[in-house]
């Protein structure tokens, strides 16, 4: 199953940001490839969320039910390796106990989509066999695999977080019929894994960590970041991404070894002006 979000940020209560434990970060198998952290109860207070809502699809808050929904408060989504035989895994935590709508059958969530409950607050829905490893990993806590402690490194640090393992390996396939497209593979490789979030605030905090195969290619890799913004508003004027760069302020680039960072800093006022003059552009009326 692939894991659709849907759900609307409405939430009552502010909660800080709670990173993973390492009881839960340890249900991240050390397949994945990409895992998201998104918690809800600081994004709804950003006006990030007016630019890029979260939202959870599918029949899985019909099967939380509308109270269940509004107590949903952080979502973990882990893709895994295509070659695992597994689909995706979506953690829930939620502030209050877990109830389910009794009306509602959480097969509707996806094909074959299942739901396990680890406690009274956490929840994993995927496919049946992605849900019964993840409960298997929580009743038997093994060594943490590298993934899963980045993704816990990132959620003690981050608000919303990421993490991506060789993220443009699936780039380096070449096409049927394209030739031997030997410069496309070797591109492909240069990542070896990206991770990054943001700290949430009346200034958001954003920063991405780049690791590639050398010191000289993160040498490289730095000189074109410093270049970014500009490259985003020649390929796409009027985006909301070039507007975003246009806002973008504290821009810096470092190396470290073999990793490139990239951070900035986007003042909410600043958002709040943008999100409503966009909105209007959409909707003469609004």
């Amino acid at each position: 199953m692939r894991s659709s979000i849907v759900l609307v940020l409405y939430l009552a209560s502010v909660l800080s940001a709670e990173p993973l434990s390492p009881r839960l970060a340890n249900i991240i198998p050390s397949d994945a490839r990409s895992v998201i952290g998104l918690d809800f109860t600081r994004y709804q207070h950003s006006t990030l969320r007016m630019l890029y809502p979260a939202l959870l699809e599918g029949g899985l808050a019909e099967a939380l039910g509308s109270e269940g929904v509004q107590q949903v408060r952080q979502v973990v989504v882990v893709e895994r390796s295509a070659d695992s035989g597994r689909g995706s895994l979506t953690i829930l935590r939620v502030s209050g106990p877990l109830a389910i709508a009794s009306d509602s059958a959480l097969a509707d969530s996806g094909p074959n989509g299942v739901v396990a409950l680890l406690d009274a607050s956490t929840a994993v829905v995927g496919d049946p066999g992605s849900v019964q490893d993840a409960v298997e990993r929580w009743n038997h806590p093994s060594d943490e695999s590298e993934v899963a402690a980045m993704s816990r490194r990132m959620s003690e640090s981050y608000d919303n977080w990421f993490v991506a393992i060789r993220p443009m390996e699936g780039a380096a396939l070449t096409p049927a019929g394209a030739g031997n497209l030997k410069y496309r593979a070797a591109f492909a490789g240069l990542v070896e894994d990206v991770s990054g979030g943001i700290r949430i605030g009346g200034v958001d905090e954003l920063r991405a960590d780049v690791t590639l195969k050398s010191a000289d290619d993160a040498l490289a890799a730095a000189a074109l970041a410093r270049w970014l913004p500009g490259l985003i508003q020649m390929k796409s004027p009027g985006s909301l991404e070039s507007d975003l760069a246009d806002l973008a302020e504290n821009v810096k680039v470092v190396t470290a070894g073999q990793t490139v960072s990239v951070s900035f800093v986007l003042d909410e006022a600043k958002l709040e002006i943008l999100a409503k003059s966009r909105a209007r552009a959409n909707n003469p009326e609004w």
